[in-house]
């Protein structure tokens, strides 16, 4: 399992790259508290403009820990004067999410975020179609995990992500995917599992 924190960073117009550069400063303060640490501006679809920001720990008590350490840190809180004196992002969040399958690539700067809209009592049997759904995008070098919110503004809301190594490669699985009846079985059942609401196009800065 693991716990991330997601920030979603709406820039203020004519501050954009402003709020790019605090933000790759800033994860370089969160990067020595917390295990990984992604940050990605959506490029396509729900919230286009905005930069979201990750930070994931093995489990609870460690997130706990990272958040403690991440405020106690000098460093983090004169960004945060520097921030709240001179605003360059509207802020969303944190939210926390869990992992509950498979794990984040780093290495991988595309992600495909598709969220869904599911009752809690048909998640595990949305995962059980993970393990074919899976291995249809590993064929296609195409990595996937799935999450679920523990504290967010909606928690009523599943997230399948896929990762590709380029926007070439997405493009290429996406075709093979979508011409996969294999693939159109898994999403056929898993819209009687929950409701698609929104989907997302991010690459990693």
């Amino acid at each position: 399992m693991t716990v991330t924190m997601g920030i979603i960073n709406k820039p203020i117009l004519g501050k954009t790259e402003l709020a790019k550069s605090r933000l790759q400063r800033v994860s370089k303060i969160i990067s020595h508290h917390w295990d990984q640490v992604m940050l990605s501006n959506v490029i396509a679809g729900e919230g286009a403009g905005d930069i979201h920001l990750y930070a994931s720990a093995k489990d609870f008590e460690s997130y706990g820990n990272a958040v403690d350490a991440l405020n106690a840190d000098p460093e983090m809180q004169n960004f945060n004067t520097e921030r709240n004196a001179d605003p360059a992002s509207v802020i969303v969040g944190p939210n926390i999410f869990r992992t509950i399958h498979g794990v984040a690539d780093l290495e991988k700067k595309i992600s495909l975020q598709r969220v869904y809209t599911m009752n809690r009592e048909n998640v595990n049997e949305a995962l059980k179609m993970m393990p074919d759904l899976t291995d249809i995008a590993k064929a296609q070098n195409v990595n996937v995990f799935v999450t679920m919110p523990i504290v967010a503004a909606d928690n009523t809301k599943m997230g399948i992500i896929y990762q590709s190594d380029t926007l070439q490669t997405w493009g290429k699985a996406t075709d093979h995917t979508i011409a996969s009846k294999e693939f159109q079985a898994i999403v056929l059942k898993g819209s009687q599992l929950g409701t698609l609401t929104h989907s997302r196009l991010l690459q990693a800065m």
